[in-house]
């Protein structure tokens, strides 16, 4: 067998992808705020949806089940839980016209989403 650069290139580009694949964290099977929910929003949301002034969650759409927009404070634990609803209602309506979060901050991955969600059923 011969290696060339395009095997030895294709074999490097095999074990990086597996190895970030298999670095992945698993999903909580109870997601708390303190240690999972937390960390997500402060990295995505408080920017907008934090401290004293916090932010308005829930688009004004007739078609949502929630659509009065709410004023919640992200970086606080019983905002949150109040508001988680409108968290996860506004990250997966966030895909269509009003974006969540907006520019210049990073887009939440699967796993964040997934672990908000599964939060939000039953906050902690």
């Amino acid at each position: 067998m011969t290696l060339t650069v395009k095997t030895l290139a294709l074999g490097m580009l095999a074990l990086a992808l597996g190895g970030v694949a298999a670095c992945a964290p698993e999903k909580p099977a109870t997601p708390t705020y303190a240690k999972d929910v937390g960390p997500i929003l402060d990295a995505h949301c408080n920017r907008c949806h934090g401290g004293p002034d916090g932010g308005f969650l829930g688009e004004p759409n007739p078609t949502t089940q929630h659509p009065t927009p709410q004023l919640c404070h992200l970086d606080s634990v019983d905002s949150a839980k109040t508001c988680a609803p409108l968290i996860v209602l506004d990250i997966n309506q966030g895909k269509g016209s009003l974006p969540m979060p907006p520019a210049p901050a990073t887009k939440l991955n699967d796993w964040e989403i997934d672990v908000i969600e599964s939060w939000a059923k039953n906050p902690m």
